[in-house]
């Protein structure tokens, strides 16, 4: 039953992942100022989401309660990494964009 699952999806992985980096940097691009992407060498799904504004915990636990789910702050920089994958298509992108915002505080 699982390979019956991942052959519907493999056709549109492609297009949906590039959908879905195309998403992030355009959240990220238009709440420049409290936030900053910066791409990882190599091709990688990871990339270091940068917090200009506001506390990582506070931020992580405000998504949360949204339904976004981000990993622990980073101890490398103020931030978080994170893995840029299709789930970022399922939401309205001004509803991200709000979130993202209120969670600066």
């Amino acid at each position: 039953p699982f390979a019956t699952v991942a052959n519907e999806y493999i056709d549109s992985f492609p297009v949906d992942y590039q959908k879905s980096v195309n998403r992030t940097k355009k959240l990220f691009t238009d709440l420049k100022g409290d936030y900053k992407l910066e791409t990882l060498e190599n091709g990688t799904n990871v990339m270091k989401l940068h917090v200009l504004n506001g506390n990582p915990d506070m931020i992580q636990k405000s998504l949360l309660e949204k339904n976004i789910k981000l990993n622990k702050p980073s101890t490398d920089f103020k931030g978080f990494y994170i893995k840029i994958n299709p789930s970022i298509l399922r939401v309205d992108y001004k509803k991200l964009v709000s979130y993202f915002k209120e969670a600066i505080g």
